[in-house]
């Protein structure tokens, strides 16, 4: 009697974003969710591997998570594909983390609340780079974010800038 063997073949492929946004020599990650079939055959590639490109991909059964460097300021499609079926995020690179180090004023915080002095705007970013607060003032309330490794930007009326790391617990 013949053997007959069956490919499940993937279905429907999503990522858990279609647009993101990171900074210059950090990571971004994302997350390709595959029906019909597990993960472990996604692939995920760059548009412009100057700007960022997949350094790692790790599978979860149904999911493959990849971890993306961003190199440079730019746009850049990422693409996930298996079986024929694309899904693609846009990821813009920003060079906010070139500044840290050189900052024209200080930033607080205090578990709740990021304040810095004479700030305009202040803007968190998750590790991802993903914008999670923002207000036009000295001042932001972060309370409500889970606890986790941040960036913080903040901009002063003649465009200083400064930006810290925090971590909140």
């Amino acid at each position: 009697l013949p053997l007959l063997y069956f490919e499940e073949k993937a279905t429907n492929l999503t990522l858990d974003m279609t647009t993101g946004e990171g900074t210059v020599s950090n990571l971004f990650v994302l997350t390709a969710t595959v029906e019909g079939t597990s993960a472990e055959r996604v692939v995920f590639s760059s548009s412009d591997e100057a700007i960022a490109k997949v350094v790692s991909v790790e599978v979860d059964g149904n999911k493959a998570i990849a971890t993306v460097r961003c190199y440079e300021e730019g746009s850049v499609t990422i693409t996930a594909s298996i079986d024929g079926l694309e899904a693609e995020c846009m990821l813009n690179v920003s060079g906010v983390s070139d500044v840290i180090g050189d900052n024209a004023f200080a930033i607080y915080f205090d578990g709740q609340v990021v304040k810095a002095e004479n700030a305009t705007n202040i803007v968190v970013y998750n590790i991802g780079g993903a914008q999670v607060a923002s207000a036009q003032s000295d001042y932001v309330e972060v309370g409500n974010l889970a606890d986790g490794v941040y960036i913080v930007l903040a901009v002063d009326g003649n465009g200083n800038k400064a930006v810290t790391k925090i971590i909140k617990r």
